[in-house]
């Protein structure tokens, strides 16, 4: 289980790697991609969510490897408020709440030795969702999602469009599709 952690881990830095900025052509593009040594990673670049109040904005990315098949990462950054520590994230899918696992959870429980600084600090969090739920969001009529961010809370609509904007909603099913 070990050597299968390590290789999530090494699935996810790659994927975040190649998660620049806000790039206007990138934001929501699914990526896929498959190593010689036949590993699958499909990864979907951070995406705006149309945020239900106030002036800080969510993005929203997605990142899968087959050697950890049943697990989705999920990338929240946030923006607007200056850089504060993430703390926690939840989804509502048609009024039924999911409390996302930290990273850093996920991998203290697998018993990782070292954590990646991205996945703890700033702006930016990696959070850890079993695919049945990930599949969840791309048929749930609500879907939103919480953030805690310091002692704020944000909260973004997943179904809400928002205007000349890449929304996270128009790129989960392609995401979705493309793990299967």
């Amino acid at each position: 289980m070990r050597a299968i952690t390590v290789a999530f881990l090494a699935a996810v830095l790659s994927a975040c790697a190649n998660m620049p900025g806000f790039v206007p052509g990138d934001m929501g593009r699914v990526t896929v991609s498959q190593s010689a040594e036949g590993v699958k990673d499909v990864a979907m670049k951070p995406a705006w969510v149309a945020a239900e109040e106030g002036e800080a904005k969510i993005n929203m990315g997605l990142n899968w490897s087959s050697l950890t098949p049943d697990i989705v990462g999920v990338l929240v950054r946030v923006t607007g408020w200056g850089v504060k520590d993430i703390s926690g994230a939840m989804l509502n899918m048609d009024g039924a709440i999911v409390d996302m696992q930290s990273f850093e959870d996920y991998a203290s429980l697998h018993n990782l030795e070292s954590i990646p600084d991205w996945s703890k600090e700033g702006a930016d969090r990696m959070f850890v969702l079993p695919v049945s739920l990930a599949k969840l969001m791309a048929t749930a009529a609500d879907l939103k999602i919480k953030v805690a961010v310091g002692e704020e809370q944000i909260a973004g609509n997943l179904r809400q469009n928002l205007d000349g904007k890449t929304d996270a909603q128009d790129s989960i099913p392609e995401f979705l599709s493309s793990i299967q």
